[in-house]
């Protein structure tokens, strides 16, 4: 009976001994977690990374989100392992198993810029080809090495960011000319900011320098011109005034040519003139209009007054218009010089 009980015992220690040894080579490359759920938050993407594989994880995934700010880049979201976001430190389990990573990384925006140039003669319009988002700033900046600078904002659409004329107040260009184009993310506004960072810190490229301030990244493109423009012939004071006498035809006899210096002024009226002014400063709607179509004309014909100044052979001399109140002379309603509104009797 003895025996019997020996043999029983002997059995069920053996089934013990064995259920135990399996117990035991249950992980075959066992790796025990170097963090719990809720110590892994203050830890970038690469100690994680690097303390799970030192730990003996081989199978981690990487789910990586971009970012253009540099804050961010490196900042762990989510770890799961197996599928479960909840675990202890010290757990064990094969080195095989799923560890997935979600972090954000910063992404890079290689930002391009080209430049075209298309002129009536020293006339000069640029037009920027380039890959960075909609409504974004840039500055144009043509100089040369006298004394001529002029600047210039425009703003990207659809690939393109176009200028208006270059000239030198009135007088086309001569000569050779660089034109830089500068875009800071700090002028920008909070969408163009998304894509290339605050700072710009996802700009790459041969185009981004840093900004001597540490103040973040840029972006500059500089490239030469060179005018082709040839200065006409002058033609005499008579023959302007005859020309002068063909551009403002429309006007009949209202209007008065006088020279000072090298400023040519023309004073132009109309009747109804200063009663439509008077309608449109106090707010009348279709007078206020009409004002505004006025002062829009009138600075069209500066320019092309202008031109007529430059192929005459005078590109050195400057027109100015006046519109005078039509009841009485002595007053002025509206100046315009260059193209630009110097007064206007409506506020």
């Amino acid at each position: 009976m003895k025996t019997k009980r020996g043999m029983v015992l002997l059995l069920f220690m053996g089934m013990l001994l064995l259920l135990m040894s399996g117990c035991g080579a249950k992980y075959e490359n066992p790796a025990d977690l170097p963090f719990g759920s809720d110590g892994w938050q203050m830890q970038t993407a690469g100690e994680a990374i690097e303390a799970l594989s030192a730990a003996g994880f081989t199978n981690i995934q990487e789910n990586i989100k971009e970012t253009s700010s540099a804050d961010d880049a490196g900042k762990i979201t989510k770890i799961t392992v197996n599928g479960e976001n909840l675990f202890r430190k010290g757990d064990r389990h094969e080195g095989t198993d799923v560890v997935e990573i979600t972090y954000y990384s910063l992404k890079r925006y290689e930002a391009e810029m080209e430049i075209e140039v298309s002129e009536d003669a020293g006339l000069p319009v640029f037009t920027v080809n380039t890959n960075l988002p909609n409504g974004t700033r840039l500055e144009l900046t043509l100089s040369n090495e006298e004394s001529y600078s002029e600047q210039q904002t425009v703003k990207v659409k659809d690939g393109q960011a176009v200028s208006d004329i270059f000239w030198d107040n009135g007088h086309y260009l001569l000569g050779e000319y660089t034109l830089s184009v500068v875009m800071k993310p700090e002028d920008q506004n909070a969408s163009v900011q998304y894509e290339i960072g605050k700072n710009g810190e996802a700009m790459t490229g041969p185009l981004v320098h840093m900004d001597e301030n540490d103040a973040g990244k840029y972006l500059l493109l500089e490239d030469g011109y060179t005018s082709n423009y040839t200065e006409p012939e002058k033609i005499s004071e008579d023959e302007l005034r005859e020309r002068f006498a063909q551009a403002l035809s429309g006007f009949g006899n209202d209007y008065e040519i006088d020279l000072e210096g090298y400023v040519y002024t023309v004073s132009v009226w109309q009747d109804g003139l200063a009663a439509c002014a008077m309608l449109a400063e106090q707010g009348v709607p279709t007078a206020v209009e009409q004002w505004g179509e006025i002062v829009d004309t009138t600075a069209e014909a500066s320019n092309s007054l202008q031109e007529l100044l430059s192929i005459s052979g005078y590109g050195d001399y400057m027109v100015q218009i006046e519109v005078l109140n039509d009841q009485n002379h002595e007053n002025t309603l509206l100046t315009v010089l260059l193209g630009m509104v110097s007064y206007s009797c409506v506020s």
